[in-house]
């Protein structure tokens, strides 16, 4: 049997064709009639459209408030159109979940496996609601009622029932929230709340004992039914479009065109904190005693930002509930591909405006890397490579210690529209990658076979190999032999990334910045 499938292109689609095909008729988005609709009546053109007003259905209406999508959005201040859904859960479930994962530094890696399902069952008994689609009114209600009660728990959150209690909505505005009845209500659900947390002490106790533990074998798990149909599917998909199908993504694209963040783009600049708080010497080392080792563990005391320039000391900052934050993060620069017969070979799969041959991995800290969080914020879609190290850099502006940047929200924007040849170059080069990779694994363990059975294997790689290629991609020997030896070269690179790092990390520390 032949089917042809004509996939739609989301991304190039004007907002009444992605309005009109059947793929969307129970979604939502900037293209929608009416969202069109809402900015036309509210007299605007900027709009804060987030993922979970996409994803349900224009007849949504919320469960708490009871108001429709028309009813629920409104304009801010700055003139943008918020059209808001929050998901609404459960804090508890929160702590208990860092409650009973307090020990699990010191297990192993199959200890962790056992009493996986054990801790997950924890933090189901102690929460008190599922979490929750409500509207972002309902969901401020919520935090403005617990602001408002001095005996109230951190970790408390009422649920979407609750919230109705004490709310009086309005349509296009926010609620008007009854604190007192709040307060009271809470009162009554404080024993309630203090015996949830008694018992997931007493399982996290067990837990940590080893009291529950289930055993898991991923290789005994057989997918069927549905599941099974709906990868069969895919996999025909894939294999009948090649390598064009590798970049495709259908709910990716269509939620990249049915969001919008004029509400996180409208101000210019992040406002800056009246004071620095510089942290001690024992604030620097407790941030670096992480039950968990990371890189921000892992680096020595002279560590330098490659962006930025601040040294790890001067990273360490107060973030938003008053504890000390550092973190280093991982991205990469990239160097053009020069040897001609490669690019010949990677001509051959795609029709690439500029190839990169390698890659070398940098360190920034968390304040360099949430400029391009910000990025992917301003343009739904921006990848971690979305423009150059030194196009990061000239966006930092004057880097302060003890600060986050000053992130400048439509500088941010025209970098990534100005560097989308770097970005897509970026993506093909680790496609080409992980075919590389592969290409190689396979042959991996050769050496442990006997030297005259070697070449027989290599010749059954190569056949598996080639009978699993699509589309444009060569499966002439010469080709595979190729990509085997770039596979090799690849990961060589990555050794001598992590080597470099190992070396860098382990420098013995310097203490001048305390004296």
């Amino acid at each position: 049997m032949v089917v042809i499938i004509e996939l739609p292109n989301f991304a190039e689609m004007d907002d009444d064709e992605v309005a009109r095909h059947h793929l969307t008729r129970m979604l939502d988005g900037q293209w929608s009639h009416q969202t069109r609709a809402l900015l036309q009546h509210f007299g605007s053109r900027m709009l804060d459209l987030n993922d979970n007003w996409a994803e349900t259905s224009t007849i949504w209406t919320c469960p708490v408030c009871r108001r429709d999508k028309p009813s629920i959005a409104r304009m801010t201040p700055q003139g943008v159109l918020l059209c808001q859904l929050d998901e609404h859960h459960d804090h508890l479930r929160d702590h208990v979940e860092t409650l009973v994962k307090a020990n699990r530094g010191k297990e192993s890696g199959e200890e962790m496996s056992r009493r996986a399902a054990a801790r997950l069952s924890v933090m189901s008994l102690c929460e008190r609601f599922t979490p929750t689609i409500i509207c972002a009114d309902c969901n401020q209600a919520d935090a403005k009622a617990k602001a408002g009660i001095p005996t109230m728990e951190r970790s408390f959150s009422f649920s979407p029932d609750e919230i109705a209690s004490f709310i009086e909505p309005l349509p296009n505005r926010p609620h008007k929230v009854l604190v007192e009845k709040a307060e009271a209500l809470w009162e009554e659900l404080r024993a309630d709340f203090a015996d949830r947390l008694d018992f997931a002490g007493r399982m996290a106790s067990r837990i940590a004992r080893g009291k529950h533990e289930k055993e898991h074998h991923h290789a005994g798990i057989i997918i069927r039914d549905v599941r099974r149909e709906l990868m069969m599917l895919s996999d025909l998909v894939s294999k009948a479009g090649g390598p064009q199908l590798r970049s495709l993504s259908l709910a990716c694209d269509l939620s990249n065109r049915s969001r919008r963040t004029d509400g996180n783009a409208s101000s210019t600049k992040a406002p800056r904190p009246s004071r620095v708080v510089t942290p001690t010497r024992a604030d620097l080392e407790a941030s670096n005693n992480r039950r968990r080792p990371d890189l921000w563990t892992m680096a020595s005391e002279d560590w330098i930002c490659q962006t930025c320039e601040r040294r790890k000391f001067e990273v360490l900052r107060k973030n938003n509930k008053g504890g000390w934050t550092g973190n280093i993060h991982r991205i990469h620069t990239y160097s053009d591909e020069c040897n001609a017969h490669s690019i010949q070979r990677r001509s051959k799969v795609g029709d690439y405006e500029r190839i990169f041959g390698a890659h070398q991995a940098l360190e920034i800290c968390q304040d360099c890397r949430a400029i391009l969080t910000e990025a992917a914020k301003i343009l739904p879609g921006t990848g971690p490579d979305a423009f150059p190290p030194e196009v990061l850099k000239s966006l930092i502006g004057a880097p302060e210690a003890h600060l986050a940047h000053r992130l400048d929200r439509e500088a941010i924007r025209r970098a990534v529209r100005m560097n989308t040849l770097w970005a897509e170059a970026a993506g093909a080069y680790w496609h080409h990658v992980s075919d590389a990779k592969a290409a190689l694994l396979g042959l991996s363990k050769i050496d442990t076979y006997q030297p005259e059975q070697r070449q027989a294997i290599r010749d059954q790689f190569y056949v598996y190999w080639s009978l699993h290629q699509h589309g444009t991609v060569p499966t002439d020997r010469s080709y595979y032999e190729w990509l085997v030896d770039e596979g090799r070269r690849l990961i060589a690179l990555e050794i001598r990334d992590s080597a470099r790092a190992a070396e860098s990390f382990n420098k013995k520390g310097v203490t001048e910045q305390f004296n």
